[in-house]
């Protein structure tokens, strides 16, 4: 395979050709010869396009991270509600107190 500047030229064609001027304001592309294999380092100086991506992504972890925290309360109302009950159930208990006259919790259950 012959590294001919013109060939490789007409294989860069179609990508300048569909990259418009406004994308790639500078373009330096310095080829490097080593031996049998001819390489070439392609330095562009463009304009940053991807703000609505990184808005698109910002918003994406915003969801997620007000998801996550409503999913965390949830749990934590899940687990503590019934721990609270229990704790007042047997404060109530050992302070003595009885709600209904005669009846326990288990009767109700049961």
């Amino acid at each position: 395979m012959s590294s001919d500047p013109s060939k490789a030229q007409e294989l860069m064609a179609p990508a300048c050709a569909s990259a418009s001027l406004e994308q790639r304001a500078i373009a330096v592309r310095i080829p490097i010869p080593l031996y049998f294999i001819k390489f070439y380092l392609h330095l562009s100086l463009v304009r940053d396009t991807r703000v609505a991506t990184r808005l698109k992504e910002q918003a994406r972890a915003l969801l997620g991270k007000t998801l996550g925290g409503l999913f965390l309360f949830y749990l934590t109302l899940v687990i503590f509600l019934p721990l609270l009950f229990l704790a007042l159930y047997m404060l109530k208990s050992w302070l003595g107190i009885d709600l209904f006259a005669d009846r326990h919790l288990s009767d109700f259950f049961i």
